[in-house]
Formats: C-alpha cells, structure tokens, sequence
C-alpha cells in the first residue's frame, strides 16, 4: 500500500501564538506532540515533523501512514482545539508527492465535526 499523507497547514500562526501568550515555534511543536499523540498511539501512522516561516506567517504539521482519512479522524478533536487552526487547511494525499490530494479548510471541518 503507497504510503498516504496528512499534511496541516496553518496560516497566521505568530499572532494565534500571541494571543496564547507564547513563542510561535513552541505553539507548533505542542500542537506537534499532540498530534503525534493522537495519531500514533493508535499505531495508524507517523507525526514526521513541521515547517515554519522566519516570520511567523505560516507552519505545516506532516504526518505519514498508510490511511490518510484515518489519521484526519483521528487528528481533528486536538486541532479544533488549537487556536493555531484558525484559517488553516488540510491536505490529504493518497500516495507519493504527484499522487491525488484533496484539500479542506479546517474551519469547515471543524464546524462539521462540532454540529
């Protein structure tokens, strides 16, 4: 089975960390741990790392496995609760990096998930 991807991409992440009262980079990597928490104590795949701009702007969460929706499910309950996920997206590839990606604002997954 092709190795799929879950990818969260945050928007804006230096003034959300503001207003949580700490470093932008220590708000990614706590919504990191959290993650990883979520997705591999359940053995359905692999938090492997983040991105984040110099200033601030912007950051992405990578995470591996062999079911990409599997690791959304499993994701979203800590990323609805972060303030980070404000005006960010999701993408979910199924394969290697040419392979089909479905995007998703994480507002409307998150509007959905709490209705």
């Amino acid at each position: 089975m092709a190795r799929q991807a879950l990818i969260i991409y945050l928007n804006d992440i230096g003034r959300h960390a503001d207003e949580m009262g700490i470093d932008a980079l220590d708000a990614l990597l706590s919504l990191q741990e959290d993650l990883a928490q979520a997705i591999e104590t359940r053995g359905i795949g692999e938090v492997d790392g983040n991105e984040i701009a110099t200033d601030d702007s912007e950051g992405s969460l990578y995470a591996y496995g062999p079911d990409a929706k599997a690791m959304l499910q499993a994701a979203l309950p800590v990323i609805c609760r972060s303030p980070l996920a404000q005006g960010g997206q999701v993408y979910l590839r199924y394969g290697e990096a040419a392979a089909v990606e479905e995007t998703f604002a994480l507002a409307d997954l998150c509007a959905r998930r709490n209705a």
